[in-house]
């Protein structure tokens, strides 16, 4: 029987923490992609500020109901 041309790669056996591979990666500061939100990494453009106006507005007056959309993936 001949010797095979490349070694089978073995599979780690410790596991890296989600967001390891990015942060060593990256110059990330912390991982990314947490279940929780991060409020401290939180973005508001001048559309964003305005909606939250709106939203605002109409809770303020007591408007009843308040449909908020956005195109698919904007989260």
């Amino acid at each position: 029987m001949t010797e095979p041309m490349f070694k089978p790669v073995v599979a780690d056996p410790v596991e890296t923490p989600p967001g390891r591979v990015y942060l060593d990666h990256y110059p990330l500061l912390e991982a990314p992609f947490a279940i929780t939100p991060a409020p401290g990494s939180l973005f508001f453009s001048r559309f964003h500020r305005q909606d939250l106006d709106k939203i605002g507005y109409a809770i303020d007056g007591r408007m009843g109901f308040v449909l908020l959309t956005g195109e698919r993936g904007t989260g």
